[in-house]
């Protein structure tokens, strides 16, 4: 089991959050000075990329940006897309290529890029869109009939810094008919927002975990997963999550995206899982104490689809399994901490847990953690640098809508 020092000690080498506020500018322009911010890490994150990769894996990525590029374009053009959809799908371009833009990947160079040309900045920024995050995250159905969300955001470097130099959280302003909604995410320095943990101000919440796929056929035009993850906070309640992902498949990789949010007066939540040309939705039940919960396995492994495109082999597969059986057993051991509203509390206590070992809910991969109590009319969050502490004390935030 790793000692609370050994934690300690890589806590506090990942600094406090540095807040980056975007919303005086649109969200093309934001995207921009998002990538000016990020600039040194993603030159270096795509070099170490090219550097460590082999050839044969680095040509199998530009293949995909080809047709993730291809699809997208399709996606844009096409009829059978809801206008909203093929809006947002467009506004994404605009974003993407504007990040690569602030990120300098327009006087980008390297050898290894050589046998792959044509690439542009555009081609550059797909590649590096082409990475998954770990997580997990789980959904509580309080005995007020609200919703609390937690999440501990996880990423295995291959070597320290190679991923993270900050801990950054931005905000974007965007324009939803009459109103100004304000968009916050977590954010991955080679990635656009979404496929960590985010937050809107109209009380829309998600939180996306990886799903580890096996490789599509050579060839086949999908999109990137991140890509759906960065429609889904973009939109929020005004666009069905499920009916979105449909849209977008099929997709070069995976993720489980939770999504809690206020429909008609009522607090919803729910799970989607989706890789390749596979989607499923779970929905929280309304009986208090129902709770759904996800650690990068699809919820139904005896599912013959599931065993065609998930890319595990059993062992690696009950590491999983035992992370969610670890949660079972401290969600039934919350006991009286869990009168607090929300249980923010309680469900705080439970990701301070050095139970599991390696995969427990405390564990040194942990970069960030998130809780979300959401009722019909506001949000209270909780966030903190790296894996919780119970003597830490988190960010609290409030948000009325």
């Amino acid at each position: 089991m790793e000692t609370r020092p050994f934690l300690r000690s890589i806590k506090a080498c990942l600094g406090d959050f540095v807040w980056l506020d975007f919303t005086h500018a649109s969200l093309p322009e934001a995207h921009r000075l998002l990538g000016q911010h990020v600039a040194l890490q993603v030159h270096k994150i795509i070099t170490h990329r090219l550097e460590t990769l082999p050839p044969t894996r680095i040509a199998q990525l530009f293949d995909q940006v080809q047709h993730c590029k291809q699809a997208l374009f399709q996606k844009v053009s096409d009829s059978h897309v809801e206008p909203l959809l093929r809006v947002a799908l467009d506004e994404y371009l605009e974003c993407l290529a504007a990040w690569s833009r602030g990120s300098g990947l327009d006087n980008y160079h390297h050898p290894a890029l050589a046998p792959h040309q044509p690439i542009g900045s555009l081609e550059l920024a797909l590649f590096l869109q082409n990475d998954s995050t770990g997580c997990q995250t789980g959904m509580l159905r309080c005995d007020d009939g609200t919703i609390t969300l937690w999440h501990t955001e996880e990423d295995i470097e291959t070597e320290p810094g190679t991923g993270f130099d900050q801990l950054r959280i931005a905000s974007f302003n965007v324009q939803e008919g009459q109103r100004q909604v304000v968009i916050n995410a977590f954010i991955y320095p080679d990635l656009l927002p979404g496929p960590a943990f985010g937050w809107r101000s109209d009380g829309c919440v998600q939180a996306a975990d990886l799903l580890y796929i096996k490789p599509l056929a050579q060839g086949t035009p999908a999109i990137l997963g991140n890509i759906v993850t960065w429609l889904a906070l973009r939109l929020g309640a005004a666009y069905d999550t499920q009916a979105l992902i449909e849209a977008m498949l099929p997709t070069f990789d995976g993720y489980a995206l939770n999504v809690a949010t206020v429909k008609g007066g009522e607090v919803q939540a729910l799970k989607c899982e989706f890789g390749a040309s596979y989607s499923l939705q779970s929905k929280l039940e309304k009986k208090p104490g129902s709770y759904v919960y996800q650690a990068n396995i699809f919820t139904d492994g005896a599912d013959p689809r599931i065993q065609e495109i998930e890319d595990l082999v059993l062992e690696e597969r009950r590491w999983f399994e035992d992370r969610a059986e670890n949660t079972r057993h401290l969600m039934e051991a919350r006991g009286e901490a869990k009168a607090d509203p929300g249980e923010l509390r309680a469900l705080f206590k439970m990701i301070t847990s050095q139970v599991g070992e390696k995969w427990a809910y405390a564990n040194q991969h942990v970069k960030a953690y998130f809780l979300c109590h959401l009722t019909q009319n506001e949000a209270e969050l909780w966030l903190g640098v790296g894996p919780a502490f119970p003597d830490d004390k988190p960010t609290v935030i409030k948000i009325i809508f």
